[in-house]
Formats: C-alpha cells, structure tokens, sequence
C-alpha cells in the first residue's frame, strides 16, 4: 500500500530578526540615527514582524522602497512575506535628557537576537555609562568619541555621559598704577 508522504513540521515562529545594528549621533539637543535590520520570514504568505520598541521613527525602508509600519503600543511592526530574508532600515530620532553634569537619551530596543549599538558623542566625555549594558569599546577623536555597546538582552538601555559646560572668557578689567592714584586724589 501506498504510505503518505509525511508534511514537514511548520516552523516553531513565523519570522524572527535576527540582527540588528543600531548607529547614533550626538548633536546639540538631539540624538540621531540609523537602525538596520536583518531577519526571515518562515512561513508562507504575510507576516506581521516586530521591529522595535521606544523609538520616534522618522522613516522606514526596505529594499529601498518605503517600509508601512503598525504600531502596537510601544512596538513598530511590519509586515513581510515569505518565505524570505529580509533588510529594514529604519531612521529615528530622540531628544537628550539633562540632569546637572550629565546628558542622557534612552536607546531603542531592536526586538532582534544579537544587538550591535555605535553612538558618536560630542568631545571627549570622561564618564560615559550604559544602564544596564555593556560599553565594549571607546575611542576618540578629532573631538568626538565613538562608543560600542552591548546592551542587556531584552532591555530598555539608557546611554549617560558626563558634560562640561564652558562659560564664555569675559576679559578682566585692569587698571594700572596711575589710574589708581588718580582715584585715590
């Protein structure tokens, strides 16, 4: 007799992001960046991926082609279809919070398995912290410093440097000798 052929199991998830590489930059009030994303989607057909959480998107592309986005929440969703790879870039931005001696921005959260996160920071910070996080390498440079960052899996990070704010140089009257003697007469 004549044994069915057996279907292949479906998929334990229907899509995953697999990696993801977050780049910031520093300047003046704000905080800018980039935030590329690689994943799969298993299953046939569309399906809605969750791509990150906490970020003001200003825009969003993949295969150079504006990307619609759901929001669900805190989430920012897209739908791909598959079976297939796929690449989202996505722009945000986020304001800097101030606290006396120290600037601060909360990162987004890239809902992918591996983080890579590279922020550009104005001067040359003496006590840069990420909380909770990993800062795995530093370097500066022609008055920037560039930071790597390993965040904790599955948490909101938030990036924290200390800022030193130069008053302008007023220059100091001077007097000499005879102006003095001349008060005094």
């Amino acid at each position: 007799a004549a044994q069915p052929i057996p279907q292949p199991d479906p998929p334990p998830v229907a899509a995953v992001v697999g990696r993801s590489e977050l780049r910031a930059r520093v300047d003046g009030g704000m905080v800018r960046g980039t935030l590329r994303l690689e994943g799969e989607v298993f299953e046939r057909g569309q399906v809605k991926v969750a791509l990150v959480a906490g970020a003001t998107l200003l825009d969003a592309k993949a295969d150079g082609r504006v990307l619609p986005l759901l929001q669900e929440g805190n989430t920012h969703a897209a739908v791909f279809a598959g079976p297939a790879p796929f690449t989202a870039v996505l722009e945000w931005a986020a304001s800097l919070g101030a606290a006396p001696g120290r600037a601060s921005f909360v990162l987004p959260q890239p809902a992918s398995g591996s983080v890579t996160i590279t922020v550009d920071l104005p001067g040359d910070p003496a006590d840069v912290r990420v909380q909770p996080g990993l800062i795995t390498r530093r370097q500066t440079a022609s008055g920037r410093t560039i930071v790597e960052i390993t965040p904790a899996p599955g948490a909101t990070a938030q990036l924290s440097w200390s800022v030193r704010e130069s008053a302008p140089s007023v220059p100091a009257e001077s007097r000499i000798l005879a102006d003095v003697k001349s008060l005094v007469t």
